[in-house]
């Protein structure tokens, strides 16, 4: 019986069910985002300009900028993914990674933007029908503004890991939001230390006049990678 036992034991496949993790996770996560960064640093940073330009430019834009920016996120996600996956993997990373959302499966992609576009200006609706009359005061404008935070927050929690799971793992991307909600929702306490190491990172960077988030951002997006790894077994 022990001799047919082969090791090292396969992994788990992926079957769209994710795990908890520990909150001390999210420090292994940064750990491993600087480490990507540190695989390409070069093209990291000409990566993020683009992307950098490619925001500023939607904002730009007449009223409809934002849902522009909103509706191709998920595809600029899914490019930053593949390029971390080509590093992680050892393999030879270049900038066409970030291009492939916007060339394979962008239908789908594209849907999961515009469900976020969508929700996201129902909360924002909905935050400002809360305090009704924006000239109520400051404070009636900061409640509007928490308010549409937390409205806005399950969406974001349901975009987190959507554009991955649909590109990368074969979910629908309906599916997909499911399941990256469940994961996020399962793991709060981690994604919450999370966030409070990149609100304490991103103080930091102002001192740098903005310089550091040239920095941050690649660190970020490397370890939002290494999350996803962490949530779904057999990714």
């Amino acid at each position: 019986m022990q001799g047919s036992l082969g090791f090292p034991l396969a992994p788990k496949p992926f079957d769209g069910n994710s795990r908890r993790v520990e909150a001390g996770a999210a420090f292994n996560w940064l750990r491993q985002g600087w480490a990507l960064f540190l695989a390409r640093p070069l093209l990291w940073l000409a990566a993020t300009i683009a992307v950098l330009l490619f925001a500023i430019a939607c904002l730009l834009l007449p009223q409809p900028g934002w849902a522009l920016f909103f509706l191709l996120l998920p595809a600029l996600m899914v490019g930053t993914l593949l390029f971390c996956r080509e590093l992680a993997e050892g393999r030879k990373a270049g900038l066409a990674d970030y291009l492939a959302g916007f060339r394979i499966r962008a239908g789908g992609l594209a849907l999961i933007g515009l469900l976020l576009a969508l929700f996201l200006l129902a909360a924002w609706w909905c935050g400002r029908a809360l305090v009704g009359d924006a000239a109520a005061g400051l404070s009636a404008r900061l409640f509007s503004a928490l308010a549409t935070l937390l409205l806005a927050l399950p969406v974001w929690l349901a975009a987190a890991f959507a554009p991955a799971l649909y590109f990368l793992n074969d979910m629908p991307p309906l599916e997909a939001m499911k399941a990256s909600f469940n994961a996020c929702a399962q793991n709060w306490l981690a994604l919450l230390v999370f966030s409070v190491l990149f609100l304490l990172l991103a103080l930091v960077t102002t001192f740098s006049a903005g310089l550091g988030f040239f920095l941050l951002i690649p660190v970020m997006s490397g370890a939002h990678y290494a999350a996803y790894r962490d949530f779904f077994p057999g990714t």
